[in-house]
Formats: C-alpha cells, structure tokens, sequence
C-alpha cells in the first residue's frame, strides 16, 4: 500500500482521475493473499500485513486490471503501463536518479 500510495497509483475522491480508490486497493491486496491455516506468520502468505513476491505480483496485475479496464487492451500492456508508471514515480525515492550524460568526442574548432 505504501509503494502504491507514494507512487499516487491509488487515488482519492478530491483527485482529478479518481480511478483506484484506497478501498479497492485493499480488497485487491486481500484477494491476492492466500489463506494459511494457523495463525503462524512464518507460513506462505505470512499474515494479514505481509506479503510473499507472488502475492505482490497477482496483486500488481490486479491493480492494472481495476486501474484499465478495457477488455480489449492485453494483460502484458496492462501491467507494463502500471509497472513504468510506478518506477517513474519512484525515481528520486526509492529509485537513484539517472545521472547526466556527458558528450562524448572533441569540442569543433570554428
């Protein structure tokens, strides 16, 4: 949820394009766990407030699918936008910012 949020992939009621509301968000996120048995967090799944990789990933093409409904654009093309658009977001947080490319070659003599 904290990636989603600082990402400003979930939205909320006063945004411009409110398409994937903090509720949504955490019934995707609930959906895509899978049920342990016990209360053990050591467990695949690891509890309420954890996710395993495959759980976040199944959550990530659920966020694409709510955030882009149209049936007729692909899975792949779903996840891809949302994946670049969390990474762009990301660049200067979690991301390092790209450093400055130098010319390369001599100055020209005018």
């Amino acid at each position: 949820m904290r990636l989603f949020k600082e990402s400003k992939v979930v939205t909320r009621k006063g945004d411009l394009r409110d398409d994937y509301p903090e509720l949504a968000a955490r019934k995707v996120f609930q959906n895509s766990q899978t049920e342990t048995s016990g209360d053990s967090a050591d467990e695949p799944g690891g509890g309420d407030d954890q996710m395993i990789y495959m759980e976040f990933l199944e959550s990530l093409a659920g966020a694409a699918c709510y955030k882009s409904p149209n049936p007729y654009i692909p899975m792949h093309i779903k996840v891809e936008e949302l994946c670049n658009f969390i990474f762009a977001a990301q660049v200067g947080k979690a991301l390092p910012k790209p450093k400055a490319k130098r010319g390369k070659g001599k100055k020209k003599k005018k």
